[in-house]
């Protein structure tokens, strides 16, 4: 029996079983992008329905960046986390609509002994990579040590939150994937 390629989303219906299948998947969106660039287009057309989360065959139009963005982190201001009462600060390298599908992407500092709060994100997964410090992050009740170095990949819908537990600040660098 053929083993699965890659396991499905929730929002699939099955796993993709063969390359060919891959290769399907990845030549729809590359039909979607040359008839982008053929019209003259700095759009991309992505069938919404793929993920189950709009009708079958209903595509949407995702914006494709004109020209390479280039930001140096040491030149963008700290603004305050989003969550109410941590002691921290990020500096957002780029935000929702300069990339698709990238709602956020930022450097976050926060500090020692700080506590982000059980939350959960629909819509979004979050990517966090630890740069400097370590934390317990909390997944779905089951606790992550994590220090620097170390990366962990928060599922849509997956109730989350961390402690800062080092003796120094922590600091992730993470994106976060618009799914929608």
């Amino acid at each position: 029996m053929e083993q699965p390629l890659l396991a499905p989303h929730p929002a699939c219906q099955k796993p993709l079983s063969s390359a060919a299948a891959a290769l399907r998947l990845l030549g729809a969106a590359a039909v979607g992008l040359l008839l982008g660039l053929l019209l003259g287009s700095s759009e991309l057309l992505v069938d919404s329905g793929a993920r189950g989360r709009a009708p079958q065959g209903r595509a949407r139009a995702v914006h494709l960046p004109a020209a390479p963005i280039v930001r140096a982190l040491s030149t963008l201001p700290a603004v305050a986390v989003s969550h109410k009462g941590v002691a921290g600060s990020k500096r957002v390298l780029l935000k929702r609509g300069e990339v698709p599908h990238i709602a956020q992407f930022a450097q976050s500092t926060l500090g020692r002994g700080a506590v982000v709060e059980r939350h959960r994100h629909t819509g979004l997964m979050e990517v966090y990579f630890v740069e400097g410090g370590s934390a317990a992050f909390t997944l779905g009740g089951k606790a992550h040590a994590l220090e620097a170095g170390h990366m962990i990949a928060i599922p849509e819908g997956t109730e989350h939150w961390l402690n800062v537990t080092g003796p120094s600040e922590l600091r992730l660098t993470y994106f976060m994937i618009d799914l929608n």
